[in-house]
């Protein structure tokens, strides 16, 4: 039975490479929406020969395949997400997480008619409830 990961990289036209696989897998795991250093971080005593370039090139390449998804934090830097289902974020500006939510959303509107939307990027950002209660 073939890896799912390696099928996903392999059905996008990239060669799963152990890097690549490792650094897929670890952001199917990671909820925390991570950075390329935090990436990095995680995996380079698994992988002693890993180099950040070599983390931020292949986010970019799984970025470009739309494999993952890139969330642009402003001052709180690039984020990655798995593209899974499709979903919104709330970026607390206080500690900095990241949350996702499911909101109730089309793109099925008359304003939009004509129009060909390739993607949708929903990104609320404010104090979460566990800062306010602070």
């Amino acid at each position: 039975m073939t890896d799912p990961l390696i099928e996903q990289l392999e059905q996008n036209g990239l060669k799963p490479s152990y890097q690549r696989v490792r650094i897929l897998g670890y952001l199917l795991e990671d909820e925390s929406h991570s950075t390329a250093e935090d990436v990095y971080q995680a995996l380079k005593q698994e992988i002693p020969t890993l180099a950040l370039a070599t983390v931020y090139n292949t986010l970019n390449a799984f970025a470009e395949k739309g494999i993952i998804r890139t969330l642009a934090t402003g001052r709180f830097g690039t984020r990655y997400d798995f593209a899974s289902d499709p979903h919104a974020h709330f970026i607390c500006t206080e500690c900095r997480r990241i949350y996702d939510f499911h909101p109730t959303f089309s793109c099925d509107t008359p304003e939009l008619d004509g129009f060909l939307v390739q993607s949708e990027d929903i990104v609320l950002k404010g104090i979460c409830k566990d800062c306010l209660s602070k």
